[in-house]
């Protein structure tokens, strides 16, 4: 009788690996046909220095956290230098953001949800888009998610390594991607502020203890930051976060921040944008 719960409450996770596993062998299959794109000439060119021994290259040329580079540089190592290689890490994040998303649904809510979820963010066009090129919005979805998960569970059960493990996750976040942190911080902040009202100062002196563990995780990537751009170092760090290239700027700049991400993740022509049918009449 136990056996058959087991059997029936995991029938959910089940389904997750079976919607995973064919999630990226269609990305897989479709990987390289797509031509190199935007930032990711960044991070082929950062795991290349990597894989070849030119350090000072790397760090001299750095504009990103170092976290994602590193991977691409150990997929190289492993796997040989190839656009196929350098977009596995991305594939990695897709597959580990989609778990995220399932376990903190789970968590919340129960496994139909859970799925449910996960297949409503892998259907997004703009997410299975970001799976298959080498850049860093997979990573920075799967650290944002699994950061909140093991929050919402040290609201829950007040075991304080989850709190760690939370700020250790904000921390490889922002090697990963600087937005990180201010992204889900933002949320537990609010969290807090909604969730645990009554014992606010209780639990904001806890979270000096995973700021703490964040900081440290976090100071190798502000040091290799402060020998990049030295004296233009938080002009350089601002541009970053809130642009990253002319470009760039330029295409994300056609609607208000939270339409242009929501049109994005759901528009489902990758050469096609809204802008060109309204500039068509």
């Amino acid at each position: 009788m136990d056996l058959k719960v087991k059997i029936i409450a995991n029938k959910w996770r089940l389904l997750f690996l079976g919607f995973v596993v064919m999630y990226v062998l269609i990305i897989l299959v479709n990987l390289t046909k797509t031509p190199i794109q935007w930032d990711e000439i960044c991070h082929l060119n950062s795991g290349s220095m990597l894989y070849m021994g030119r350090y000072s290259d790397f760090i001299n040329n750095a504009f990103y956290p170092p976290l994602f580079d590193v991977i691409t540089w150990a997929f190289f190592k492993i796997l040989g230098i190839s656009l196929f290689v350098a977009r596995l890490p991305a594939v990695l994040f897709a597959a580990l953001a989609l778990w995220a998303v399932f376990e903190i649904a789970y968590y919340m809510y129960n496994g139909k949800t859970a799925l449910l979820s996960a297949v409503m963010l892998g259907i997004m066009p703009g997410f299975f888009w970001l799976s298959t090129y080498a850049m860093l919005e997979t990573i920075l979805i799967f650290f944002v998610t699994i950061a909140l998960l093991f929050f919402y569970r040290w609201l829950n059960t007040r075991q304080d390594r989850m709190l760690f493990f939370s700020s250790l996750a904000l921390g490889l976040g922002f090697l990963a991607k600087y937005q990180t942190p201010i992204i889900a911080g933002l949320i537990i902040a609010f969290s807090i502020l909604v969730f645990a009202r009554k014992t606010l100062k209780t639990h904001f002196k806890k979270l000096v203890i995973g700021i703490t563990a964040a900081v440290l995780v976090i100071a190798p990537g502000v040091i290799i930051a402060y020998k990049v751009f030295k004296s233009e170092f938080i002009s350089q760090w601002l541009y970053v976060l809130q642009e990253g290239n002319p470009g760039r700027s330029v295409y994300s700049a056609r609607f208000p921040l939270p339409v242009f991400y929501l049109i994005e993740m759901v528009w489902p022509y990758p050469n096609v944008h809204l802008y060109q049918f309204s500039a068509t009449f």
